[in-house]
This record gives structure tokens, sequence and C-alpha cells, in this order.
């Protein structure tokens, strides 16, 4: 799955947020996924761009990923640098 994240955003922790392109939704949506570079783990977040809005920039979402203990998720969230090499860990 790592090598079709096609990621978007990052975290204040510097984790990715991104679509996975291999599966693309009837109504043109793609999941998205987090990925959390401490662990080596991808989890789902959002089954589209706006339940991601909605549920994890407005809502609560975000705090079942976030690993640190006593860690306040801010909610937001920066553009990925393009010129950012990735190392994923499969």
């Amino acid at each position: 799955m790592l090598k079709d994240l096609l990621p978007f955003a990052e975290t204040d922790m510097g984790d990715d947020l991104g679509w996975d392109t291999r599966e693309r939704r009837a109504d043109g949506e793609y999941p998205i996924y987090f990925y959390d570079h401490e662990y080596g783990e991808v989890h789902w977040i959002a089954e589209s761009f706006p339940e991601f809005v909605n549920e994890v920039c407005l809502g609560i979402r975000l705090e079942r990923f976030i690993t640190s203990e006593g860690y306040k998720a801010l909610h937001t969230f920066s553009p990925v640098q393009c010129d950012r090499k990735r190392k994923y860990r499969s």
C-alpha cells in the first residue's frame, strides 16, 4: 500500500496523510490514510476528503492514531513538501 500512498498533508509531528491511489470509489473519492512514521504503520482515517475535513480536521478522529503519551493533536496540517524524500517502511 505504501507505494500507492499519495501524500497531500503532514501533521505537526511529521506524519503523512494521503490517498491510496488504488482505491478509487464509485463517487470518485479516495479513502485517506495516516502514516505513522514512528511505528511504520498505515491506518485508515477517512472514506473521503469531506469526511476527513469534518471528522479529522474539525473532529476528534485523529486522536485515535496518535501514539505519543500526553500529546494533544493540533488539528493543523501542512501541505506536503514536494522535495521531501519519503522513507516508508513496508
